[in-house]
């Protein structure tokens, strides 16, 4: 696959100290406003009258050693410096401003780890800001497109940003490892094709217009990365917003958060975080917005292994929004130390699957009332080891899974069902219901109340609901926990279920399947395949062929009888490194209880011999085994390829359909009989098999 842009993350110049310690800017020319510049050997002084200035320079690097002060006649006061020689620049010293400083390379900006900067406001881009934009205070932030390459920032030092200030840094890429601070400020880390700062509305950062095609990221040693925006480092304000606009199917990874980002400090509150891309968001660091913040995340695929944190005396609230996958293995924490508890939100499109090898917990306590928890999908819910607490001191709060009430739809109930389970609630949103959910034996739902009454709990879908966990529904007076589907309600009993004198107990779908503690196992999962699974049975596999990222389990296909099975990693690399070409792995068992996994073959590039497939037109980034489909008996098998480039590479990522066949249930003798490709004929589009 072709990539349209090539980001260079990192520049062509040796990190090391003696290449910049005598490093100042140098070639200036001052295109707008009132500036004089004094230097000794190692600081220069910017003496600022007017209140806008624009220097145009031929390098802004500053030396380890060195220092820039900016004297200006206020906070408010601006200064746009563009570096326009062609090179990068490099801030491995100090620079001090007590307004605010614009630097803009569009050939990268780089902050050493040794780089100090101390001003009101500073931003910091690769993106253009034209003149007539600065002087009208529009920063409006635009891609050049010379070449169709863009540069990134890389931070690695120390920004400090003073109260009601703002830091940004703005380009085609973004890895921030060093400590940002903008003390009841605001933070905004953006990339895409153009930019907007608002320095006064409600949205910090916005980018208006995304990346739209396959880009490729290189590092220093031209390795390529699969992240638009790195957050590795610690970052606090009152607002930071880290944004990637709609940009989807670009990268593997647009946000990726191992870092810190603080939106709460001892000396304020409301607090709000947003992140924001139409691609994958991996949080594996701390999100926190204490005492009454908010943290909103949007995104194609979620991904979080820490802690996301709006507790505090004064709870805030957290909305998780997904248009793909939910994958929830760390801990979200709305929960109050002297009020009610708060809000958590967790919406996706597609599924919530919490990590199955974690305990993730929903906390929204309340040292008063509990807080609120709504977790909604229109297809899978999947909680196969999650905490959910509402408890509250004086009244357990509102857990809603799956859906509403009775799935919101128009059935019998009592006036005392519409108080207890509804009205008492006041107006909450509507909610989409799911099609299955399952709440496995390691999960619990904990709706009590220490000195009042127990809270609601309502477990819904409209194909199957699978209930194995425990409800603590204790009061004063019991709960209200409702357990039911449209179609088909699955438990082992009600045991597990805990509700006081003066609770309800609802269940009412069509169909209740009771079973047993040992055939309940067979609800959750029959087996587990995948890299270093123990094979604790003989339906377990660890597959050691998997790598970091091969993303086994992109989609899944078995024959009617389910004696065979296609599993496609579409971010595998082949048998000959094509990386994120993609492949799909064929198994066999011995019954349709799938029994004895054993792998057969590949399918991919460069896999020959035995009942391997070798499709060797396969190419970087194709994301082959993306979406799969058998025949009835296993023999003919579609597979998708999304980023497949069409005929003769001419469409980027038009997308691909594989079709192959096999002699037999074995998958003997597999070859591909044709594909479906795009091509593109002037004004008019043809789907043709080749």
């Amino acid at each position: 696959m072709k990539n349209a842009f090539i980001f260079l993350l990192t520049f062509l110049f040796l990190e090391t100290q003696f290449v910049y310690a005598a490093s100042l800017p140098s070639g200036e020319n001052v295109v707008s406003g009132d500036i004089s510049i004094s230097s000794s050997q190692n600081s220069m002084t910017i003496t600022q009258s007017s209140e806008q200035s624009i220097i145009e320079w031929t390098s802004f690097d500053i030396g380890a050693q060195n220092s820039v002060t900016f004297n200006q006649p206020s906070i408010n006061a601006s200064a746009l410096n563009r570096v326009v020689s062609g090179n990068p620049t490099t801030l491995a010293g100090a620079l001090n401003a007590n307004g605010k400083v614009f630097v803009v390379n569009e050939n990268g900006v780089y902050f050493t780890p040794t780089s100090t900067i101390n001003a009101h406001s500073f931003a910091a881009s690769t993106l253009a800001l034209s003149n007539d934009n600065f002087l009208n205070n529009k920063f409006l932030f635009k891609a050049d497109n010379v070449n169709n390459i863009f540069s990134s920032i890389i931070h690695k030092g120390s920004i400090t940003t003073l109260d009601g200030g703002f830091t940004a840094l703005l380009g085609g890429a973004v890895d921030s490892e060093g400590t940002i601070n903008a003390n009841l400020g605001k933070i905004g880390i953006g990339a895409g094709k153009e930019i907007t700062l608002d320095l006064s509305g409600d949205k910090f950062l916005q980018v208006s217009i995304p990346f739209s095609e396959a880009i490729t990221l290189l590092d220093q040693n031209a390795e390529e990365l699969n992240t638009i925006i790195n957050h590795a480092g610690t970052s606090t304000a009152n607002r930071i917003d880290i944004d990637v606009g709609a940009a989807k199917n670009v990268v593997q990874r647009a946000v990726n958060i191992p870092g810190n980002l603080v939106a709460t400090t001892a000396s304020q509150q409301n607090g709000v975080i947003t992140l924001g891309s139409g691609s994958d968001i991996v949080v594996a660091g701390n999100l926190t917005a204490k005492e009454g913040g908010n943290i909103n995340i949007e995104g194609d695929f979620l991904s979080f292994g820490g802690e996301v944190d709006v507790s505090g005396t004064n709870a805030g609230a957290i909305n998780l929004n997904s248009s793909g996958e939910i994958a929830l293995g760390g801990t979200l924490n709305a929960s109050s130390t002297g009020n009610d508890g708060g809000d958590i939100n967790i919406k996706s499109q597609y599924k919530i699957v919490p990590n199955i090898m974690s305990s993730g917990s929903i906390s929204a306590k309340g040292n008063q009332q509990g807080g609120y928890i709504d977790i909604e999908s229109e297809g899978f819910i999947r909680l196969l080891s999650s905490k959910i607490d509402v408890a509250g001191n004086t009244q357990g709060g509102l857990v809603r899974i799956g859906g509403e009430f009775q799935g919101n739809n128009n059935l019998t109930r009592t006036e005392e069902q519409q108080d207890v389970f509804v009205d008492r609630w006041g107006e909450r949103r509507s909610l989409t219901n799911a099609k299955t959910v399952l709440v496995s034996d390691g999960s619990s739902i904990d709706i009590s109340s220490s000195n009042g009454k127990a809270g609601t709990a309502i477990i819904w879908s409209d194909q199957e609901t699978t209930m194995l966990g425990n409800i603590d529904a204790t009061g004063t007076t019991g709960g209200a926990v409702e357990i039911s589907s449209k179609d088909t309600l699955r438990h082992v009993g009600l045991s597990n279920v805990n509700i006081s004198e003066g609770g309800h107990l609802l269940l009412d779908p069509k169909n209740i399947t009771v079973g047993t503690g040992v055939t309940s196992q067979n609800w959750i999962y029959r087996g587990l395949i995948g890299h270093d699974y123990a094979v604790t049975s003989t339906n377990d596999v660890g597959e050691g062929n998997l790598q970091q990222n091969d993303q086994f389990g992109s989609d899944v296909t078995i024959s009617d009888d389910a004696t065979l099975m296609a599993v496609g990693a579409r971010h595998g690399d082949g048998s000959t490194y094509a990386q994120d070409s993609g492949e799909v792995y064929l198994y066999k068992f011995d019954d349709g209880d799938f029994t004895n996994a054993t792998l057969m073959g590949r399918i991919g590039k460069g896999y020959t011999g035995g009942k391997n497939v070798n499709i060797n037109s396969l190419s970087k980034a194709d994301k082959f085994g993306r979406s799969l489909s058998f025949d009835s008996t296993g023999k003919r098998l579609a597979v998708g390829a999304t980023g497949d480039d069409g005929k003769n590479n001419g469409t980027i990522s038009a997308g691909a359909v594989y079709l192959i066949t096999f002699d037999d249930t074995s998958y003997t003798n597999g070859r591909v009989i044709g594909d479906l490709k795009m091509l593109i004929y002037l004004s008019r589009v043809q789907i043709m098999v080749l």
